[in-house]
């Protein structure tokens, strides 16, 4: 009877340990033992299966959200002169509702206004832009969770299922071997990001990530309002007489078109002589240019220098602060433009230096290295 219970007491520890994430730990450590495969990282299997058709479906499902939400913000900067006319607004009230709306866009939302507010009006133009958000829901099956993630969660089995399926689409040999990562015990947390080795990078990346996103997004904002005129050549409420807005033309939406594409030297196609104009116009163009490629700087940074246990923390809370950079530079680019042109530029110069000297403060390099799993 004694010996019953006795191994009664010992399968109940048993039991209890198997449940702990001490005796979980241990038993995989001892099954990871009885494996004699060599041990595989995840970077050496991405490595192993190279580039190829698994990667073309991710970035496509990645760019059809992408190229959904650049269409929103240029679709706002396109109708925001219009709908100030029709309306009735202050400029703002203007910037108070286009800055709600963070998106981002320019070149296929310009090449849609060209052909539809011409033949039809701004309803169809807003319905064609919203239903382009099918995309991303039709190619949401092709994309797949983060393996370094799932290895560190200790799901092993659909990481070992997503690099056959990504070397099988790759016309590649799957990689053999048994898969290993450096296990963390708990999940990323904010507070990871103001660690010591962390915090100076953060904060300056937080600020980097306003500065160009305000940029950007202030270029915007103030090219549809370079055409944004008083048919009577006053201010309203100066006189008597009820001033109208001049509409956009076709010659203001290719201009759009053409900055975002990247190519702002375009612009001599449309203008027919070197005026002010086409001056104001190339340098808007030019900055916008810039600052398209310059917003794209941070995020990547962001990816290489955060380990995988806060890497989406602290990608989140840039994109947060980018958000925040979106808002803040519809006042920029429609309420302070419609007062002083000088003082717009003024404050971009201003935001571009403060940019710059926190690019000047980071001081990790991320050439050549790998992405961080752990600490």
């Amino acid at each position: 009877m004694a010996g019953l219970w006795k191994l009664f007491y010992n399968m109940k520890v048993f039991k209890r340990l198997l449940l702990s994430s001490k005796g979980l730990f241990s038993l995989r450590t001892f099954f990871l033992k009885l494996d004699q495969r060599p041990q595989l990282t995840i970077a050496d299997a991405v490595e192993s299966i190279g580039f190829g058709k698994f990667q073309w479906h991710c970035m496509a499902f990645l760019g059809s959200i992408w190229f959904a939400r650049t269409m929103q913000i240029a679709m706002l900067s396109l109708l925001g002169p219009l709908l100030v006319c029709e309306w009735g607004i202050s400029t703002t009230e203007e910037a108070l509702i286009t800055g709600a709306f963070t998106f981002l866009g320019i070149a296929v939302e310009g090449i849609l206004a060209y052909v539809l507010l011409k033949a039809f009006n701004w309803r169809i133009l807003l319905f064609v832009t919203t239903a382009l958000y099918l995309i991303p829901i039709l190619l949401s099956s092709f994309i797949v969770e983060s393996p370094r993630y799932l290895l560190l969660q200790e799901f092993k089995g659909e990481v070992s299922k997503i690099i056959e399926d990504a070397a099988r689409l790759n016309n590649r040999p799957t990689p053999n071997g048994n898969l290993v990562a450096n296990f963390e015990q708990s999940d990323g947390k904010f507070k990871d990001l103001f660690k010591p080795a962390y915090i100076r990078t953060t904060i300056n990346l937080w600020l980097i990530t306003f500065c160009m996103i305000t940029i950007y997004f202030g270029a915007v904002w103030v090219t549809p309002l370079l055409a944004k005129v008083d048919s009577c050549n006053s201010k309203q409420g100066a006189t008597g007489i009820r001033c109208h807005c001049k509409e956009m033309g076709p010659a203001n939406i290719i201009a759009i078109i053409i900055s975002g594409l990247g190519e702002p030297f375009g612009v001599i196609i449309i203008c027919k002589n070197w005026s002010l104009n086409f001056v104001r116009y190339a340098f808007i163009l030019l900055t916008r240019s810039c600052a398209c490629f310059l917003t794209d700087v941070p995020f990547i940074y962001t990816s290489e220098i955060y380990p995988t246990k806060f890497r989406a923390i602290g990608l989140g809370s840039a994109t947060s602060f980018s958000g925040l950079g979106n808002i803040f530079s519809s006042f920029i680019g429609q309420a302070l433009f419609s007062v002083s042109n000088t003082a717009t530029l003024a404050t971009f110069a201003g935001i571009a230096a403060i940019a710059v000297i926190c690019s000047l403060l980071i001081k990790v390099e991320t050439k050549g290295t790998l992405l961080k799993v752990s600490f």
